[in-house]
């Protein structure tokens, strides 16, 4: 004759299930929890600068690029974290940031595209380097 499992086991196994598929999905919603927070952070940017009338950025539309940055870098961050290293997910994320946020700066803050284009060409090269594990190793 079996013997009953008692409730308090049963209970526990659903508990246990219950918490790994809550940080499943905490993971997968991450990311949307940072674009919201851009978001808001933009709104209130906006807001102040309508109210207060502060002069932020003349180029204002610059920081919309910022959003898919964040995103990209969190994702880095992400992979980074759960491996423990930086493998080809998180290398790719991060060099694919560098290049659209010194476009973004650039406009941002009103500066010459015309003398800083070299930083591009810099910033590719350390792209290359970062993705062809020069400053990583992988385990």
């Amino acid at each position: 004759m079996t013997t009953p499992t008692p409730l308090h086991d049963e209970h526990t196994a659903e508990q246990t299930s219950y918490t790994q598929e809550t940080r499943k999905l905490e993971w997968r919603d991450r990311s949307a929890w940072v674009g919201g927070l851009v978001l808001i952070v933009l709104g209130g940017i906006f807001l102040l600068r309508n109210v207060t009338g502060f002069p932020l950025f003349n180029n204002w539309w610059a920081l919309f690029l910022f959003i898919p940055i964040v995103t990209i870098a969190e994702r880095a961050y992400r992979s980074y974290r759960e491996k423990g290293y930086l493998d080809a997910e998180a290398r790719g994320g991060l060099t694919g940031a560098l290049i659209p946020t010194a476009i973004g700066l650039i406009f941002l803050f009103n500066l010459n595209f015309s003398v800083l284009w070299p930083v591009l060409l810099i910033l590719a090269g350390v792209a290359a380097l970062v993705n062809a594990g020069a400053f990583t190793r992988e385990r």
